[in-house]
């Protein structure tokens, strides 16, 4: 039996809530029917060489606040922070920890475990950046334990320095490699905090969706997880290999000084000198290619097999038959949220500002375009038809379209279309779904409609809770929800009412794309996976 407290009071006593791990005993907090243990360390590394399980300790250790997040190049400042309210916290290299939000501490409970990867590419962000990030409101309402991870990021995670030496060849993977130790520390712990674990769920945004795939094409995570969701997180890449990568490690070499005989020093060199240097290879990439650097981990068929949606990459075997959910937000980057400029309110706009500036984006296609788009939404103003989003939605659909193709276990697809009530009306923008997913978006003032975001909410996390439980997503309160066959393509439309709809939008998504307006004005958005555009150290 747990100790009598008051109802909302928060208890962290010196034998309570405490549990057993591997290491030793850790401490945390107990408040509103949730335990909380916050800043678990999962390993420890040195720079630039593969995480180890972390050490024993004596007595109990407190788990109460976060631990340090993951080193940025740059910290990103958000575009708008009412819209995508941020958490800063202090930065390491260091930062091999994660979070665990329970309604139980009890053994033999056994609650599904859903494990969330954070946004941001592989570059940016980290387990907590995001207010939505909190997993309290979910393992509570969803009976589920919830863990969030931190792990090293850019150039301390992914910086290839094989090219220098044997003791180096797995530099390339060390931030996926945190990933899967967490993964491990998961298994052999999570018994304590009333976790199954033979009942793990990946799930991540953006780039944590991303990194959820690599996962799938790494044998080293094999059998640490049993289901995955990616939200707004797919697409081709950069296929980085150790050839290619090769010459990254020597601009920031040569930057440093560094040398082979002398790299060892680049262990022990300040954090912003790396920075810098980073920074240099930045610009000799795009000068090399054009293009801007992703970082990865080098494709090798052995430590990873590559995107999957590569040209000639499939899923491997061993992970074709995980079920997966796949979803992604109707505005994304695109998002009216980020483009009202002087216009306001887009659903007061008059037909005939509509019709202007539908041409300006979309040329000599926009009138089939706003007539796929009354059919794909028909209960949406034409102003929304501005906003489609092609850069995430194609690729997931592509992505839903391969599995089914290549006969890899069951695949549901979604999309969330409900209109923000921000700035007078928007559409929903990169990251709006996450206040959903989590449950909690009535604390959300950019995106909380009294009456509708609770149903809404309840919708879209009890997929998630359903597909944690009985790896199928279909619960009471929706409409029967099929897998992407070759043949059908269901997709979940989450809205004010949501439903069901087949192959709504691929005339609408096709004729987008032929336009070349991925953004507004028919400009791109800047590919960032939630990282956003660098700046200079």
């Amino acid at each position: 039996m747990y100790p009598k407290r008051l109802i909302h009071q928060a208890i962290s006593n010196p034998d309570f809530p405490v549990v057993e791990t591997k290491y030793g005993k850790l401490r945390g907090t107990w408040t509103d029917d949730c335990f909380i243990f916050r800043g678990i360390e999962y390993a420890k590394a040195r720079r630039f060489h593969l995480p180890e399980e972390p050490d024993c300790w004596e007595g109990v250790k407190a788990a109460v606040a976060y631990g340090p997040v993951p080193d940025e190049i740059s910290t990103r400042i958000p575009g708008d922070a009412f819209t995508e309210p941020h958490y800063w916290y202090p930065q390491s290299e260091f930062c091999q920890n994660l979070n665990v939000w329970t309604p139980s501490i009890d053994r033999d409970r056994k609650l599904p475990v859903m494990v969330w990867i954070h946004g941001g590419g592989q570059e940016h962000g980290s387990a907590i950046e995001i207010s939505a990030y909190d997993g309290e409101e979910l393992a509570k309402w969803g009976n589920v334990v919830v863990v969030s991870v931190n792990h090293r990021l850019n150039v301390l995670g992914y910086l290839d320095l094989s090219s220098y030496g044997e003791e180096y060849q797995d530099s390339g993977y060390v931030g996926m490699m945190d990933l899967v130790q967490s993964l491990k520390w998961v298994r052999e712990n999570i018994r304590s905090f009333g976790g199954d674990p033979e009942n793990v769920m990946l799930f991540g945004q953006s780039g944590g969706g991303f990194k959820i795939l690599e996962l799938m094409q790494m044998p080293t995570a094999d059998g640490l997880y049993h289901k995955v969701s990616i939200h707004s997180g797919t697409g081709k890449d950069t296929c980085f290999t150790h050839e290619n990568a090769a010459p990254v490690a020597r601009d920031i070499a040569e930057y440093l000084g560094l040398t082979k005989e002398s790299i060892r020093e680049i262990e022990t060199i300040p954090y912003y000198q790396l920075a810098k240097a980073t920074n240099y290879a930045y610009d000799r990439f795009i000068e090399r290619t054009g293009a801007r650097l992703q970082w990865t981990p080098p494709v090798d068929n052995e430590k990873f097999f590559g995107n999957p949606q590569i040209e000639g990459v499939q899923f491997r075997e061993e992970t074709k038959q995980i079920p997966m959910l796949a979803g992604s937000v109707l505005g994304e980057f695109t998002s009216s949220c980020h483009h009202n400029d002087q216009i306001g309110d887009i659903d007061t706009w008059s037909q005939e500002t509509v019709e202007a500036l539908l041409k300006e984006r979309y040329g000599v296609y926009a009138d089939d375009i706003l007539e796929q788009f009354r059919k794909a939404y028909p209960d949406k103003g034409a102003a929304n038809a501005l906003y489609v989003d092609v850069f995430m939605r194609k690729p997931h659909r592509n992505l839903c379209r391969m599995r089914a193709d290549q006969g890899c276990g069951p695949t549901w697809n979604w999309i969330f279309a409900m209109d923000m009530p921000c700035y007078g009306g928007s559409t929903p923008w990169h990251n709006a779904d996450e206040a959903y997913i989590f449950h909690h978006a009535e604390y959300f003032e950019s995106e909380y409609i009294p009456g509708v975001s609770e149903r809404v909410q309840d919708e879209m996390a009890g997929t998630l809770v359903a597909f944690a439980y009985t790896n199928n997503p279909n619960h009471t309160g929706l409409p029967q929800w099929e897998t992407v066959t070759k043949d059908r393509f269901p997709t979940m439309v989450f809205d004010r009412k949501s439903e069901v709809r087949y192959n709504h939008d691929e005339k609408l998504i096709d004729l987008v794309e032929k336009a070349g307006a991925l953004g507004p004005g028919g400009k791109g958005p800047v590919r960032t996976y939630g990282g956003g555009p660098r700046a200079h150290v």
